[in-house]
């Protein structure tokens, strides 16, 4: 029980730096708490699907950019729909800094901001692996001590 409580200290002081740094916001919190009440493996397979899914998307806008804004503007709109509902607030503000750029026709700002997406990105990325990983030690902690899971 004590590994337990440590695990969930420790997500619970990632997910205020992540908070604290508007890496994520309050949605994203909405989404813990939606696990509180019992779906222990939500959060975890929300952000891989998600992180999952992005990289996809991304690489796909990387592609298409060259062409025009037509599919960049799809695609912008539907990483930020996506982006907004997990909490990734500043891959979301990239987003819209790129359906700007769409709405203006600004080619060297959509590639800008591209570039701009790219890197809150990977920065959500990165900061979000740690939380994944504990939270894939709880549910197995979990599982293995049949223990309820109260957050």
């Amino acid at each position: 029980m004590e590994e337990l409580n440590q695990l969930q200290n420790k997500v619970a002081d990632i997910t205020l730096d992540l908070l604290r740094e508007e890496i994520l916001d309050e949605q994203f919190r909405q989404l813990q708490r939606l696990q509180d009440d019992g779906m222990q493996e939500f959060v975890s397979e929300m952000l891989s699907l998600y992180v999952n899914e992005t990289e996809k998307i991304i690489n796909e806008m990387d592609s298409d950019i060259v062409e025009g804004f037509d599919k960049v503007d799809a695609h912008a709109i539907q990483l930020k729909g996506s982006s907004v509902s997990i909490g990734a607030k500043r891959v979301a503000n990239a987003c819209q800094t790129i359906l700007n750029c769409c709405k203006e026709n600004n080619h060297a700002g959509g590639v800008e901001g591209l570039a701009i997406l790219k890197q809150e990105y990977s920065l959500l990325k990165t900061k979000v692996e740690p939380l994944l990983s504990l939270e894939r030690e709880i549910i197995a902690l979990h599982r293995s001590t049949n223990a309820p899971q109260n957050r």
